[in-house]
């Protein structure tokens, strides 16, 4: 089996634990269909997750949503990626492509970019993944595509040009309705000062707040 894969399960081996994080199963090996084909294919085996990725699931089901709905699947995925970080690891591709939603639960997948803080932070940086999560701390930017119900510059090209503009500060604007401490949280998430963002458990905490407020109103 080769490296990367290696890397990966022992990655997912020590954060499935989490009820938001994809679990993993097994490794099913596809043998090569002639005889002088000395590669294998392998294939890893996850949980299924019924709703796809949170793009569709957003797309699907965003126009009967309530914002108690988004508050949780917010929490619900910075949940997931602060049990990564007290784990030491980044994801380094977060968008709602690698989200997945299974009965109304996030699943965070696709590690295969995931570093371990350590060994990432002896890396030159690099453009990973989706174009306009890549700058910005991509928690924030999932938290706007969660207001919005679409992902953000949906009309434009993801190229070398958008990654340039996002890497000078340009950002999505807030979705009219959306509650000021919300927008508070995701901008602040998406700082371009990176001393300026809040760490996972802080919005994670912040999220908390929010929700029991919420529902104490209710």
């Amino acid at each position: 089996m080769n490296i990367p894969i290696i890397f990966q399960l022992k990655l997912q081996r020590d954060i499935q634990f989490h009820n938001n994080i994809i679990k993993f199963y097994g490794v099913a090996l596809f043998e090569p269909e002639y005889q002088n084909v000395q590669s294998k294919n392998y294939l890893l085996v996850m949980e299924y997750a019924d709703s796809g990725t949170l793009k569709n699931y957003l797309k699907e089901n965003f126009n009967n949503f309530t914002w108690n709905d988004k508050y949780n699947l917010a929490y619900q995925l910075t949940s997931a990626v602060s049990c990564l970080h007290n784990e030491r690891i980044v994801h380094r591709d977060l968008h709602s492509g690698n989200v997945l939603v299974h009965q109304n639960t996030i699943k965070l997948s696709d590690f295969g970019l995931s570093k371990r803080i350590e060994s990432s932070s002896n890396t030159k940086t690099k453009f990973f993944g989706c174009v306009p999560y890549v700058d910005p701390k991509s928690v924030g930017v999932l938290f706007w595509e969660l207001s919005s119900g679409q992902p953000p510059f949906a009309t434009e090209e993801y190229d070398i040009d958008l990654a340039l503009e996002i890497s000078q500060g340009r950002r999505e604007k807030p979705i009219l309705n959306t509650p000021e401490n919300y927008i508070k949280i995701y901008t602040e998430c998406w700082d371009n000062e990176p001393d300026n963002r809040p760490t996972i458990n802080q919005v994670l905490e912040r999220l908390k707040e929010i929700i029991t407020k919420t529902t104490e109103n209710h």
